[in-house]
């Protein structure tokens, strides 16, 4: 029966460096490419970043033209949550705090087609956390793709026995 070595036509110790060379060139293609992904995710990352803040400058700019007055932008707000009786600090971040005829509002910008949806149960739960979190008159969900400006509003009383 024959080696591998015999059947390619080299001698054991060549094969011996061949595998490791091999096995060297896999490992860097590796490393190359876990590299190259990083480089990729974090590029894309920084474009939807930029992209969405042009999106909040332009809608401050549509909440202006409507009639709102943006007091504050990338909004902070802290708030402890208890889990099993041990307090844990959250901080949320709301892209504007506007103001209309006394009233304030958390204004939160969504892109897309699903975004701005309040069926999207992701940003019908974000919009309530903004409402429980900060102490404003309502919620307005601003549509970028559609330019449109929606007032949310919450019941919190009316609730659903369980």
């Amino acid at each position: 029966m024959n080696t591998i070595a015999e059947l390619i036509g080299i001698s054991e110790a060549h094969l011996g460096w061949l595998l490791s060379a091999a096995f060297a060139a896999i490992l860097i293609l590796i490393v190359i490419a876990r590299a190259v992904r990083r480089s990729f995710r974090s590029w894309r990352a920084q474009r939807r970043g930029k992209a969405a803040s042009r999106s909040e400058k332009a809608a401050a700019q549509l909440l202006e033209r409507e009639g709102y007055r943006v007091l504050d932008s990338q909004v902070r707000a802290y708030w402890t949550v208890t889990i099993d009786g041990e307090p844990h600090d959250i901080e949320i971040r709301a892209d504007h705090l506007v103001e209309s005829a006394g009233r304030r509002y958390i204004a939160e910008v969504k892109m897309g087609a699903e975004a701005p949806q309040i069926t999207t149960a992701a940003t019908r739960r974000q919009l309530l956390e903004y409402r429980c979190a900060y102490d404003v008159d309502g919620i307005l969900l601003v549509d970028m793709q559609k330019l449109v400006i929606r007032l949310v509003e919450f019941d919190l009383n009316d609730t659903i026995d369980a």
